[in-house]
């Protein structure tokens, strides 16, 4: 995990220099909403980027003002079924244990979370554990940004590479070429991903010209 306090405005011009040059600026109206209420209501504001690749967000970020932590989170791989065995004692039942989500931070420690892509590459029924994970880093009227491909009909599981994505603006970015190892992707339908998120509320939804959906999300207030 690596931590971003600080950083240069040279920096963050080779960012946007890099970003412009290798892929097509989309808008996310999502993330310039959530950026708007943190940085206007926080005067540092704590930023998670769970994005393996996506480190010159990070920078961006960091320019705004923002304590910025990058996590390189890895998916987890999908549970394996239980199966029947038979021993001396007769036939039983092995339910095998899968490795808990974790995301080694603190209860509600950040303002912002951003997932990017990597939600697509957490398996369908680990959906739940995930957004678990993210409710409890959130700090009480926090935001969660996270993209998910819309490919209807696309294989389920099939091996692509996690892409990164540079900020060129509050409500502009990049997507980065993919780049690492190729892990199982799934693309989740809205109302698997509303009800994973749950009790979090999903405030809007944009679909993107490149069938990226953009989800903005926010955690509940503390009751006043």
């Amino acid at each position: 995990m690596l931590r971003w306090l600080q950083s240069s405005g040279a920096a963050s011009r080779a960012t946007r220099a890099v970003g412009a040059t290798t892929g097509e600026e989309q808008k996310c109206p999502g993330m310039a909403r959530a950026l708007q209420r943190i940085l206007s209501e926080r005067e540092q504001p704590e930023v998670l980027d769970l994005g393996q690749f996506s480190r010159s967000a990070a920078v961006y970020l960091a320019n705004r003002g923002a304590r910025v932590s990058v996590e390189d989170f890895v998916p987890p791989s999908p549970k394996r079924k239980k199966r029947r065995t038979t021993d001396g004692n007769g036939e039983k039942t092995e339910t095998p244990r899968a490795e808990p989500v974790v995301i080694p931070h603190d209860d509600g420690k950040f303002d912002l979370v951003l997932a990017w892509e990597h939600w697509d590459f957490v398996p369908p029924e680990r959906l739940a554990e995930f957004a678990a994970e993210v409710d409890r880093i959130l700090a009480p009227g926090g935001w969660l940004v996270l993209y998910a491909k819309d490919s209807p009909g696309a294989e389920a599981g099939r091996e692509e590479q996690v892409g990164g994505y540079s900020l060129t603006a509050d409500d502009r970015m990049v997507r980065l070429p993919a780049a690492g190892p190729a892990r199982p992707r799934w693309t989740h339908p809205n109302r698997a991903i509303e009800q994973a998120l749950a009790p979090l509320s999903v405030q809007a939804i944009h679909l993107q010209p490149n069938r990226i959906r953009e989800f903005l999300v926010r955690k509940s207030p503390k009751p006043s």
